[in-house]
């Protein structure tokens, strides 16, 4: 037992006794994977060696001074462009580049094809008959003389494919804006947007450029090439050919069509075009030349459209008895015109009966 207890004793005495082999220590910091990429690197400290003074607790290493944050320059380097500039740059490229570029659908229509639809458009005329056709004029000349013009026209007449409908009003878009923006004026342009605009609901679209503001540049536009005054016909010293003339007086007529009737849908919205006696006399001369047949309807419309400016000037700042006095003009003039054809119907019977009370007699 005592032998025992002695093994026992001195394995205590081992276990308890201070180790003078040195201690592992930490791994410097340059060799830690995460800081491989920095500059500074540091060295381990060495292990204390053990000795039975006591030392002095050493006072703590200040720390070591933060990194310099790097602000980034105002701009970039000129060797090296971001990615989304370089997209930026081809967004733009893209979209200046596909105005030039017409839809292949539209190349697909023929010289015979342009003819029917300028036929098509020669009757459909006679509804909006402010962008009269030389009578005349075929497809090559209209082409050569008018281009714009017979954009519109082939965009107005061919409602009998949707496609190529909707196509053609969204590449005659594209181009009138980049010759508006390039500051081309002249009447071709103006007829042009005129057609585009009078048979606008057949091919209209949300997303594009809004009808209200194209008629406002057909208003800017008649205005810049003069044709809001324009002598009366055989009185002009400067133009000779007094077709031009009477078309820019059709135009500008059509301007104050459009603002007119694009005025009922929104009342609230500032007119384009007021009436002036500058349209009256533009219709009066106009129906008296008698160019086209429609020219006779010229003076009516315009007097419908300034009655129709009368009345919403007079109700324009009470709503409410503006739309029953619209709702009770509107009941007074279906019963005038059911009495007057009644009164018609009447006066033929009675001039009837006189002749054969006449002949009795």
């Amino acid at each position: 037992m005592e032998k025992r207890i002695d093994k026992l004793s001195a394995i205590v005495t081992a276990v308890s006794a201070p180790s003078s082999a040195p201690q592992p220590t930490l791994p410097p910091v340059s060799i830690v994977p995460s800081q491989l990429g920095e500059v500074v690197q540091r060295t381990p400290t060495p292990a204390p060696a053990v000795s039975s003074a006591p030392t002095p607790t050493p006072a703590p290493a200040p720390p070591p001074p933060p990194l310099p944050v790097s602000k980034p320059p105002i701009l970039p380097n000129p060797g090296s462009t971001p990615e989304s500039a370089l997209s930026f740059w081809e967004s733009l490229n893209d979209t200046i580049s596909g105005v030039g570029r017409l839809d292949p659908v539209i190349r697909s229509i023929g010289v015979i094809h342009m003819q029917h639809l300028l036929e098509t458009y020669r009757v459909m005329a006679e509804y909006f008959p402010f962008v009269m056709l030389p009578k005349k004029s075929f497809c090559q000349d209209i082409i050569q003389q008018r281009p714009m013009l017979m954009f519109a026209v082939l965009t107005a007449a061919s409602s009998d494919s949707a496609l190529l409908q909707l196509t053609l009003s969204r590449e005659f878009r594209k181009v009138i804006m980049v010759k508006l923006m390039n500051g081309e004026k002249s009447l071709d342009l103006l007829q042009g947007l005129l057609v585009f605009v009078a048979w606008h609901h057949h091919y209209m679209d949300a997303q594009a450029i809004s009808i209200n503001l194209l008629l406002q540049i057909c208003v800017g536009l008649a205005s810049d090439l003069g044709l809001d005054y324009l002598p009366p016909a055989g009185k002009s010293m400067l133009q000779k050919d007094d077709s031009r003339e009477r078309e820019g007086k059709r135009a500008y007529l059509g301007c104050y069509y459009l603002a007119t009737n694009l005025g009922l849908l929104d009342s609230g919205r500032a007119r384009s075009m007021s009436y002036s006696n500058t349209h009256r006399a533009y219709a009066s001369e106009l129906a008296s030349t008698w160019e086209h047949r429609s020219d006779a309807i010229l003076p009516i419309l315009i007097d419908t459209c300034q009655f129709t400016e009368d009345i919403e000037e007079t109700f324009r700042d009470q709503l409410e008895p503006a739309l029953v006095t619209k709702a009770q003009l509107r009941r007074l003039g279906e019963k005038w015109d059911q009495m007057r054809i009644a009164s018609k119907a009447q006066a033929t019977d009675y001039s009837k009966q006189v002749k054969e009370s006449l002949l009795l007699r």
